[in-house]
């Protein structure tokens, strides 16, 4: 063979390898038994692949390596090989207080033990995803509820404001019309007391006006008068001289 450097020749290893016997350990591994556990063990590690119900009812009363065997036939019935004869060679043998497993089954049982890990850890976690999106889901409503609440307050309040300020102009107004209503009224009625007062002081000042002017004319036509009868009496007095 060419000595080439990174460069393995395949068929050649294979030879060496068959020379120095290690293929032939290997079938023979293959083809013996060489893993091996109790039944109590087995019963206590693989106790959560039991729970099937279907399974929990069919080994219920069975003597524990009966129970065993049926288990470990119904979970490695994939690697068994068919017979001609029809039945089928189990990869596993049953002893009198242990079983042995051919090279592979104890994986298989491993593989089916963690399938179920997974299982039941998926479960939890679909379980807690579902327990923390129902949380979240209510933080967002209680979120979303006060956000809700404070808009509805918010346009509330706006519409409060809105009212206030219109009833505040209205009432703003009618206080004004009142007011100037009230304003008119007392105006109208000052200037009605003025007008009378001023009618009456006038009917007061006409009336002393008249009495002075009728007194005037009295002592006039009284003077007057006296004069006449001066008059009158000084001509009778001379006719009566000349008599």
């Amino acid at each position: 063979a060419n000595m080439i450097p990174k460069l393995t020749d395949h068929a050649n290893t294979m030879k060496q390898l068959e020379c120095s016997g290690l293929m032939t350990a290997l079938i023979i591994s293959k083809e013996s038994y060489p893993q091996k556990l109790g039944y109590e063990f087995i019963v206590t590690r693989y106790s959560c692949l039991m729970r099937d119900n279907g399974l929990n009812e069919a080994i219920a009363g069975m003597e524990l390596q009966e129970r065993v065997r049926y288990v470990l036939a119904k979970w490695l019935k994939p690697m068994s090989k068919k017979n001609r004869d029809g039945t089928r060679t189990m990869p596993f043998a049953c002893g009198k207080t242990k079983v042995f497993f051919k090279p592979g089954a104890q994986d298989r049982l491993e593989h089916l033990r963690l399938q179920f890990f997974e299982r039941s850890s998926r479960t939890i976690q679909s379980w807690f995803r579902m327990v923390a999106a129902r949380k979240a889901l209510s933080l967002r409503k209680g979120s979303m509820y006060r956000v809700q609440s404070f808009c509805r307050m918010a346009l509330v309040r706006l519409r409060l404001e809105k009212q206030s300020f219109a009833a505040t102009n209205i009432s703003a107004w009618i206080r004004c019309r009142l007011a100037v209503s009230k304003f008119v009224t007392q105006r109208e009625s000052a200037i009605v007391i003025q007008s009378t007062f001023r009618r009456w002081k006038d009917e007061s000042v006409l009336e002393r006006m008249k009495r002075s002017a009728l007194i005037a004319q009295a002592a006039v036509r009284m003077a007057l008068i006296r004069i006449e009868i001066r008059r009158q009496h000084a001509a009778a007095t001379i006719i009566s001289c000349c008599w």
